[in-house]
């Protein structure tokens, strides 16, 4: 891919600015504030749009949106004519002060009509990597020379990339599937499997509760049965004493004095009738006039009288007894009654209430089969969370070794590179290395040290040579364009002249845009 054309309009600094630009090395030399930074905005803006303004007053050298709108208002943007395998289009952008305000157009050149080879996601369809990879790489503006580690750049070094950028990367695979297993199981005891264990845990907690009423339950029962015989029990002696006491009643009740003395008197009366008759029998009838006769009758009368009298003193003094002892036995067969029927009723209230609890622990008491059920259900759904949350974690250290052998293939493919450009640029001997994080350390005395030890130059230096090492390491195929913004302003006169000289060979294979303040830092051919 090269570019052949830009035109810029009202972009921070630059207003109405055409130019052309030729494969290899392109050189544009002007002084401070003209806009060179601005220019290689722009052309990182034509691939990759913008992104919302940052919130805050903090400047920050990659809120684009900000730094770049024009102090005097308006859209702002302009168009690239880029060729790509032979065909040539023209990326067309205007920004606004929101995202929604910007615009994008893209025209095939051959037919002047719009084309659809191409979305808004220009850089990442062309290059492969997204906005942050291509300021990593082939993007190097002035102060920001380092590399560093980055998810589109890994994915793009490990082929992992799709065209559509799609990524299938490791950083991504592993995030869904950490994802995954935090919903199983996390710290703190917040996964599913941790609530299945907890609800596990609670249903075994029910299952013995319930148990345990059930057996409390049965023990009542059987407690129920003695309150429940005993209660008949009480029942029939309450109904044996209330039988003895109506028959005590029946018996003791109702003029039984009245018929003793009666009965008493006529038979006095019938003795005396007896004497008469004796009499009778003996003298002869008797006459009116006989006194001795009358003397007779009225003195059997009188023995009679006198007699009742007696028997009546008599049956009243053995009455006062015999009442006194009925109503002593009539008071113990009452109390005997009354005994019985509180004996009942209290069985009766004995009863109520083991029946009334027995039915509260019943109804208190869970299925316990239904326990058992939902206990298997969730044990074994338990089961098949562990074995996925295995499965997870099989497929994580896999996917970790995996990308450890991959890590190893495009690092070697990188440092190969990095190597051959710090002999190219260090012939006097130099031992420069980039771990997995692309942070470069030196050697110095048996040992590695910070690239930070070093001069700024240096510095520079190693950096540029890491950078090109990833480029040529990222993009074996489709070349970008190299972007280098006043990045060599603090390299000697030896060290500038290696470099470019470097740079010079590396834009047989790019179209490398190379922007300085500095007329001493422009190659002697441009």
């Amino acid at each position: 891919m090269k570019i052949l054309e830009c035109y810029i309009e009202n972009f921070g600094t630059l207003h109405g600015m055409k130019c052309t630009l030729k494969e290899g090395l392109n050189t544009l030399n002007a002084d401070n504030g003209w806009g060179k930074s601005t220019f290689a905005a722009f052309i990182r803006a034509m691939f990759y749009g913008m992104d919302a303004k940052k919130r805050g007053s903090r400047y920050d050298q990659r809120d684009y949106r900000t730094n770049l709108d024009p102090w005097q208002g308006g859209r702002y943007g302009g168009y690239l004519i880029f060729e790509v395998n032979g065909k040539r289009y023209r990326a067309t952008r205007y920004f606004g002060d929101m995202i929604r305000d910007d615009s994008f157009e893209l025209v095939d050149l051959e037919t002047g009509n719009p084309s659809e080879d191409y979305s808004e996601r220009l850089g990442e369809e062309l290059f492969g990597i997204d906005a942050s990879g291509f300021e990593r790489t082939v993007y190097i503006p002035q102060n920001s020379l380092q590399t560093g580690k980055d998810e589109s750049i890994n994915a793009r070094l490990i082929g992992l990339l799709e065209g559509d950028m799609n990524l299938g990367s490791y950083d991504n695979a592993v995030k869904i599937l950490k994802e995954c297993r935090r919903e199983l199981k996390v710290r703190g005891g917040r996964g599913k499997i941790d609530g299945e264990l907890d609800e596990i845990a609670s249903i075994e907690h029910s299952i013995r509760q319930a148990q345990e009423k059930v057996a409390e339950t049965n023990s009542l029962k059987e407690v129920l049965k003695d309150a429940v015989e005993d209660k008949r029990i009480k029942r029939n002696a309450e109904e044996a004493a209330q039988k003895d006491l109506n028959e005590f009643l029946s018996q003791n009740m109702g003029g039984k004095k009245t018929v003793g003395f009666l009965v008493f008197g006529l038979i006095l009366l019938l003795l005396d009738a007896i004497v008469i008759g004796f009499d009778i029998q003996t003298n002869g009838p008797p006459s009116i006039n006989n006194l001795s006769f009358l003397m007779k009758i009225g003195l059997g009368v009188l023995i009679v009288a006198i007699l009742l009298i007696i028997t009546g003193i008599i049956l009243k003094i053995k009455g006062k007894q015999v009442e006194k002892q009925t109503t002593e036995e009539l008071d113990r067969l009452q109390d005997a009654v009354k005994e019985g029927r509180l004996a009942y009723e209290d069985a009766t209230a004995r009863e109520s209430e083991l029946n009334r609890q027995i039915d509260t622990l019943s109804a208190e008491t869970e299925d316990i089969n239904q326990l058992r059920e939902n206990l298997t259900a969730l044990k074994e759904e338990t089961e098949k969370d562990r074995q996925h949350l295995w499965l997870l974690d099989e497929t994580i250290a896999k996917l970790s070794e995996a990308k450890e052998n991959l890590t190893g293939n495009y690092l070697d493919r990188m440092r190969r590179h990095f190597d051959r450009y710090i002999k190219e640029l260090f012939p006097e001997g130099l031992e420069a290395g980039i771990d997995n994080d692309l942070q470069i350390s030196v050697e110095g005395q048996g040992a590695m040290h910070p690239l930070q030890t070093l001069s700024m130059g240096t510095q520079d230096l190693i950096n540029l040579c890491a950078r090109f090492a990833l480029a040529d390491a990222l993009y074996e195929e489709d070349k970008p364009c190299i972007v280098l913004d006043d990045v060599m302003n603090n390299l000697d006169n030896k060290h500038f002249n290696d470099l470019m000289k470097v740079v010079e060979k590396l834009s047989d294979s790019y179209q490398i845009i190379y922007l300085t303040c500095n007329t001493s830092r422009i190659p002697v051919e441009t």
